[in-house]
């Protein structure tokens, strides 16, 4: 009877062992992105209306937007497209619903604005639409547009397209992220948490180009680590090199204030290459792919980043750039008032809780218990002992720098392009623009010596299991605010 029950015990803990990080996520990631995608009214994240006219534009093999004059003459970017399709924001009122918690998605839209009519997606009838993130690679808008694709090829409706388009974002997120915790060699708890963090998930439920950016950035971080703690460290393969390649490609391409990430392939060891030459035609050869390709796509697309009246909002990033160059105290004061003395709601001690989940429009808000708790958790998978190598000075010093210099360059972006002149405080800056780079400054203080925090308190509650029931459980609390904020009960 006692060998049963010790056999048994046996299996208990076999079956939890095989439940890994990734496996936990990629089931929370699918169960609340997939109920969230539908929860989450069409158009109602950020910028997500830009996105799908972008999303469009490709599908019709637009690589590059056009250009036009508008009513008042001034240069603009866009692209013709189905009129069905540039006028479905504006039929589902998602204007009158952004920033007004008052305002309620009506389930009459569907039924007297797109279920009535017959909407095609191969609308003969074209019209210009003006679309203002042009300036972004395709590469960002590879699931979107593989969506809206699909949606087209089934004969879907703009609204339908809508949400393969949604479908097709989350699932390349969370096969993604489930990679990237499958190679990672430590510290899955903390990627894993930040990745299913109210406003990642989120975003990941949208349209949003920040969902490839995020899924990239992860999976490079955790391959990073995978090829610098590889034990033994065997020479580096020619595969490898490619893979190295291609990441750097891809981030050049994305967004050039992340690129700082690639400063981590200093931490694979040169005893993965033979001698150091091999090393350093090998950084000299990604950090000068990563160089050329930024400028290249930035050089190609230039026209499009000084368009439209900038001086209407009071916007001139000429003159803002002048200012950094002659002026950069000045400058840095303006940055240094954006995060600690803007208004709550969209900077300075606002900027932790747009990190952990202020969705929408900047207007689904939680209650401050549940910051508290996704912060306090989020906290504790630093604390505890990670489970892998015990990480030296010189790999915490490179995730601390290339985590400090995207956020200087984030910072520099936001003044340059959304702070109007003379403004004394920098406007813009939003926490989830730091969901990508969070994990590198996480890792970098996060507890690699077994010796602190191990004890089996912390053992017990650091397993994925628990992990995954913590972060369910926000979820589901963060689910229940968001059915508030935009249907009647």
């Amino acid at each position: 009877m006692a060998r049963n029950k010790q056999k048994s015990g046996c299996q208990g803990t076999g079956f939890a062992s095989r439940i890994k990080e990734e496996h936990i996520f990629l089931a929370l990631a699918l169960f609340f992105g997939i109920l969230w995608l539908f929860l989450i009214p069409p158009f109602q994240s950020p910028d997500e209306n830009e996105h799908f006219m972008r999303s469009w534009s490709l599908s019709d093999g637009n690589i590059f937007l056009e250009q036009a004059k508008d009513d008042d003459g001034h240069a603009v970017t866009g692209a013709y497209m189905p009129m069905d399709a540039a006028d479905l924001p504006d039929r589902l009122e998602y204007r009158m619903i952004m920033r007004n918690p008052f305002m309620k998605f009506d389930f009459r839209l569907f039924r007297d604005n797109v279920l009535t009519q017959d909407f095609k997606a191969g609308s003969d009838k074209r019209v210009f639409k003006k679309i203002a993130v042009g300036d972004y690679c395709p590469i960002a808008y590879i699931p979107q547009t593989a969506g809206i694709l699909a949606g087209r090829a089934l004969g879907f409706s703009p609204l339908g397209c809508f949400y393969t388009a949604r479908i097709f974002a989350l699932l390349f997120y969370a096969f993604m992220v489930f990679a990237a915790l499958r190679v990672m060699p430590f510290g899955k708890n903390i990627l894993m948490t930040v990745a299913l963090l109210p406003m990642s998930l989120g975003i990941a439920a949208s349209l949003n180009t920040d969902i490839v950016l995020n899924a990239v950035m992860f999976l490079f971080m955790a391959y990073v680590l995978s090829q610098a703690f590889k034990e033994p460290p065997k020479p580096i393969a020619g595969k490898e090199v490619a893979i190295f390649l291609a990441f750097c490609g891809v981030i050049a391409l994305l967004k050039p204030v992340y690129t700082p990430i690639v400063l981590l392939l200093l931490m694979i060891p040169k005893e993965r290459f033979g001698d150091s030459k091999a090393r350093l035609t090998f950084l000299a050869g990604c950090f000068a792919l990563t160089f050329l390709l930024m400028a290249a796509w930035n050089l190609t697309i230039a026209h499009a980043l000084i368009t439209g009246d900038w001086r209407q909002n009071a916007l001139d990033p000429k003159y803002q750039f002048h200012v950094a160059l002659t002026h950069p105290l000045r400058m840095l004061g303006v940055i240094f008032n954006g995060y600690f003395h803007y208004p709550l709601a969209s900077g300075g001690r606002g900027l932790f809780r747009q990190f952990i989940g202020i969705l929408g429009w900047l207007d689904v808000v939680f209650p401050p218990y549940l910051y508290f708790i996704a912060g306090l958790f989020l906290a504790f998978q630093v604390v505890v002992s990670q489970n892998g190598p015990k990480m030296g000075l010189w790999p915490r010093a490179l995730l601390l720098a290339s985590f400090a210099i995207a956020f200087m360059g984030v910072s520099f972006a936001m003044f340059i392009g959304a702070t109007p002149i003379d403004s004394s405080t920098m406007l813009g800056v939003q926490g989830r623009y730091f969901t990508a780079i969070a994990p590198a400054a996480l890792l970098a203080i996060s507890n690699t010596n077994k010796k602190y925090f191990s004890g089996p308190v912390s053992r017990a509650l650091k397993s994925p299991l628990v992990v995954g029931m913590g972060m369910a459980a926000i979820l589901l609390a963060a689910t229940y605010y968001i059915a508030l904020r935009y249907y009647f009960f």
